[in-house]
């Protein structure tokens, strides 16, 4: 599943296994009206963002919304209505990662996911 990662984006972001360095899966999460399962990792690179987001394959993403890893930050945009589920999952997901268990389970609280 890292291999398939890597490829993924090298195709998608032209982020080349040299350039990362670090990969961690996350979990999995499924929009339950997709019946979609999705593998979700965190990814650490030294190649500067406007780099990333010039390589940035338009026919798979529209945009790259960068904000700064910390708690109050990370929560306030698990709540954007524009996030699908699938988004929100990831983000407290990295959360959890980032910020612990506690953390994760106040912000998992305040949110609504469908089911």
């Amino acid at each position: 599943m890292f291999a398939a990662i890597e490829r993924e984006l090298a195709e998608e972001i032209d982020l080349k296994p040299l350039d990362i360095s670090e990969i961690n899966c996350l979990g999995l999460i499924e929009d339950a009206s997709m019946g979609q399962p999705e593998l979700i990792f965190h990814v650490r690179s030294g190649k500067p963002r406007a780099l990333i987001e010039q390589n940035l394959d338009g026919s798979e993403h529209t945009d790259v919304v960068p904000f700064a890893v910390k708690p109050e930050v990370v929560r306030r945009a698990i709540v954007d209505p524009l996030l699908t589920p699938v988004a929100a999952g990831a983000l407290l997901l990295c959360g959890r990662a980032v910020f612990g268990t506690a953390w994760f389970d106040e912000a998992r609280a305040a949110v609504t996911l469908p089911v």
